[in-house]
C-alpha cells in the first residue's frame, strides 16, 4: 500500500516538469541549431550582419554539444559572410577550420560546399588555389552523382579560365555544365550558361559566335521572363557591335537595355547602359545625345551612392533595435529559467523528505546515511546552478553597458546630423531652388555655382567623418599597417584644398621630408591629415600660412601642422579629444563643422601607436602635434 502511494506522489510531483519540458524552448538542440543556421543561409543576399549574427549563434551551441555538421555549416556560412563583406582574412581563417573539421569527420557533402566557398574566395585573390579548390569540389560531387552540384562547379571551374584568359578550357567546362542544366531543364541556368559561352567567344574575338550564343541567350531569357538575364546579354550584344564599331547596330541593344533595367529598378545596369550609349553617341559625333546620356549616367551614379550612405544608416539603427530585442528575450529567458528551477527546487525537496520518511519506515540507519548523501549531491548542485546564474547575470550586465553605449553613440550620430547637416542643406535647397526658377543672372549664376560647390563639399567631408566615425563605434575599424611615405600624403591632402586656400588667401607649405617613412595604416593617416588641414584652413584668415612639417625622434616621427589662426582657448583645447562633448565652432569665413574630425584624428593615431596634442594660444596660431614609429626594415 505504501508502494503504490508513493508510485502516486512522485507521478503527480514530476508532472510539472513533464508538461515544462514539452515547451517549445526546450526542442531538440540540433534543430535548433540547423533553424539558425537556414536563417544565416536565407540572409545572406539581403543582410551580412544577419549572416553573421545567426552563424555565430549557431556555431557557439554546436561546439557545445559536440553536434559536428552543425558546426561545420555554421563555419561555412560565416566565412561566407566576412568573404561577402570583404574581410578575407576572417573568411579564410574561418573556412579553412570548417575544412579540417569536414575531412576528419568525413562528410563528402559538407566537404564539397566547403571547397566551393574556398574557390570563391581565392577567386578573388589567387586563382590558382582557388582552380584546386573548385576541382577538388568537382570531384566530390562527381562520386555522389548530384548533377545539380556538378553543373555548379563546372560553371565555377569556366569562370576561374575565363578570369585567366584560357578561353579554350572556359569553354569546355561551360559546354559541359549547359548540357548538364538541359538534362536537369533548368530554364535559368541554361540562359546564364548561354550568355557565358557568347562571353567567352566575344574574349577569343570571334564576334559571329560570341554575337549567335547571345541571341540564344536572349530568346531564353524571354522564354522564361528573366529580365535581369537579358539585360546582362544585351549589354553583351551592344559590346560586341562596340568592338565591330557598328555602333547603329549597338544602340537598340542598349537602348532596350536601358529600358528593361528602368523597369526593373535594376540602377547599376541603368547607369551601365547610360555609360554605354554616352560613349557611342560621342563617337558618332551626336554630341547632343552624347550629353543627355552623360547627365542621365551621373544622376543614376550619384543616386546609387546616397542610397548606400542611406542603407549604411539604417543599418545601424536596425542592429540597435535588434539588440534591444535580444535584450528582452534574454531577460524573458532568465525569468522563465528561474521558474523552471524554483519547480525543480520544490519537487526535489519534497521528493527528499518524502523518501526520509519511507526509508525510515525500513531501516532507520540506511535511509540517513541515503539522504546524507543525497543533501551533499543537493548541495554541489545548487551551488553549480548559483555559479550558473552569477554567469549569467554577468552576462546580462555586460550587455547592459554595451546596450547604454549604443543607445548614446546613436543619439549622437543623429543630434549631429539634424543638427550640423540641416543648416547646409537647407542652404543647399534654397541656393538650388534660386536656380531652378531662373531667377538669377548669368553673373550671379557664376558666384551662386561657387557656393553651391562649397555647400556640396562640406556635405561630403561631413558625410565621410561622420561615416567613419560610426562605423569606428559600431563595428570598429581595421587596422592595418604598411610602408606609407608622409610626405606623398601630405601633399595629395594640400593639393586637395589648393582651391579653399587660394579663395582665402592662404599658403600651404608641404616642409616634409621626402625620405620620412612611417609604419602605418595609410587610409587613416590620410583622413587625419586631411582633417587638420580642413580645421586649419577653417580657422586661418586671409592672408594667412599654413605649414607641415616633421622632427625625427628615435623609433619615432613627430608631424606638426601649423596655422596662422585665431588660435585656441585652454577651456575649448580642454574639451577638443573627449568623446561625450559636442564642439562644434564656426570658421573664420562661417565655416560648419561637426567636432568629429578630431575625435576621429585622435582614434586613428593611437590605433597606429601614435600621439596626439595641441598647442595654442588665442590670436597666436595653433600648431596640432601627432606621432608615429618609423618604418625599418
Amino acid at each position: 500500500m505504501l508502494r503504490v502511494l508513493l508510485q502516486r506522489l512522485c507521478w503527480l510531483l514530476c508532472l510539472p516538469v513533464a508538461l515544462y519540458a514539452q515547451s517549445p524552448a526546450e526542442q531538440s538542440v540540433q534543430k535548433q541549431i540547423d533553424s539558425w543556421n537556414e536563417r544565416a543561409n536565407a540572409s545572406h543576399t539581403k543582410n551580412l550582419d544577419t549572416t553573421i549574427f545567426y552563424a555565430q549563434k549557431a556555431l557557439a551551441l554546436a561546439q557545445k554539444k559536440a553536434y559536428r555538421a552543425g558546426e561545420i555549416e555554421a563555419l561555412r556560412l560565416l566565412g561566407t559572410g566576412y568573404d561577402l563583406k570583404g574581410d578575407l582574412g576572417k573568411a579564410n581563417e574561418v573556412l579553412e577550420r570548417a575544412e579540417q573539421l569536414a575531412e576528419k569527420q568525413g562528410d563528402k557533402a559538407l566537404l564539397a560546399k566547403v571547397y566551393n566557398n574556398l574557390g570563391n574566395l581565392y577567386f578573388k585573390k589567387n586563382t590558382e588555389i582557388g582552380l584546386q579548390y573548385f576541382f577538388k569540389s568537382l570531384a566530390l560531387r562527381r562520386q555522389a552523382g548530384d548533377k545539380k552540384a556538378i553543373s555548379s562547379s563546372l560553371l565555377n571551374i569556366g569562370s576561374m579560365y575565363l578570369r585567366l584568359k584560357d578561353t579554350q578550357n572556359a569553354l569546355q567546362y561551360y559546354e559541359e555544365s549547359l548540357q548538364i542544366k538541359q538534362e536537369l531543364k533548368d530554364e535559368r541556368g541554361i540562359g546564364l550558361l548561354l550568355g557565358n559561352i557568347a562571353g567567352v567567344y566575344k574574349e577569343k574575338k570571334d564576334l559571329p559566335k560570341a554575337q549567335e550564343y547571345a541571341q540564344k541567350a536572349i530568346a531564353q531569357h524571354k522564354k522564361i521572363k528573366d529580365e535581369s538575364g537579358e539585360v546582362y546579354t544585351l549589354h553583351l550584344l551592344g559590346d560586341i557591335a562596340i568592338e565591330e564599331k557598328k555602333y547603329a547596330e549597338a544602340l537598340p541593344h542598349l537602348h532596350r537595355a536601358y529600358s528593361i533595367a528602368q523597369k526593373i529598378k535594376a540602377k547599376q545596369q541603368m547607369a551601365t547602359a547610360c555609360d554605354r550609349l554616352h560613349k557611342i553617341y560621342a563617337s558618332m559625333r551626336n554630341f547632343e545625345k552624347a550629353y543627355e546620356y552623360s547627365l542621365a549616367y551621373k544622376k543614376i551614379s550619384d543616386s546609387l551612392v546616397n542610397e548606400s550612405s542611406i542603407k549604411q544608416i539604417t543599418q545601424l539603427e536596425d542592429k540597435i533595435k535588434y539588440e534591444e530585442k535580444e535584450s528582452e528575450l534574454k531577460n524573458a529567458q532568465t525569468k522563465r529559467l528561474a521558474t523552471q528551477r524554483f519547480y525543480t527546487y520544490t519537487i526535489g525537496i519534497v521528493l527528499f523528505f518524502v523518501s526520509i520518511v519511507a526509508y525510515i519506515m525500513y531501516k532507520s540507519r540506511q535511509v540517513q546515511q541515503k539522504a546524507n548523501n543525497t543533501l551533499a549531491k543537493k548541495n554541489t548542485e545548487i551551488q553549480n546552478q548559483t555559479e550558473e546564474l552569477r554567469q549569467i547575470n554577468e552576462e546580462l550586465d555586460k550587455q547592459t553597458h554595451q546596450l547604454a553605449t549604443l543607445n548614446h553613440t546613436k543619439d549622437k550620430l543623429f543630434a549631429i546630423v539634424g543638427h550640423d547637416l540641416k543648416s547646409p542643406i537647407n542652404s543647399l535647397k534654397g541656393l538650388l531652388g534660386l536656380v531652378m526658377a531662373q531667377n538669377v543672372s548669368p553673373a550671379e549664376f557664376v558666384q551662386l555655382s561657387a557656393q553651391l560647390q562649397q555647400n556640396v563639399e562640406h556635405i561630403h567631408f561631413t558625410m565621410n567623418n561622420l561615416l567613419h566615425w560610426a562605423n569606428a563605434q559600431m563595428q570598429g575599424i581595421e587596422t592595418i599597417p604598411q610602408k606609407t611615405a608622409l610626405y606623398e600624403l601630405a601633399q595629395e591632402n594640400i593639393d586637395l584644398f589648393e582651391n579653399i586656400a587660394q579663395n582665402k588667401q592662404i599658403t600651404l607649405q608641404n616642409l616634409i621630408s621626402p625620405t620620412a617613412i612611417v609604419w602605418a595604416d595609410t587610409d587613416q593617416i590620410n583622413l587625419v591629415f586631411r582633417n587638420l588641414i580642413s580645421n586649419a584652413l577653417k580657422f586661418t584668415p586671409k592672408g594667412g600660412k599654413i605649414s607641415l612639417q616633421q622632427q625625427n625622434g628615435n623609433d619615432f616621427y613627430q608631424i606638426s601642422v601649423t596655422d596662422t589662426g585665431i588660435g585656441i582657448s585652454e577651456e575649448a583645447q580642454a574639451k577638443l579629444f573627449q568623446p561625450h562633448t559636442h564642439l562644434s565652432t564656426q570658421g573664420t569665413a562661417g565655416e560648419k563643422g561637426t567636432g568629429l574630425g578630431l575625435l576621429l584624428c585622435k582614434d586613428f593615431v593611437e590605433n597606429n601607436h601614435g600621439k596626439i596634442w595641441v598647442e595654442s594660444q588665442p590670436k597666436q596660431g595653433t600648431t596640432f602635434h601627432f606621432t608615429l614609429p618609423t618604418f625599418s626594415l
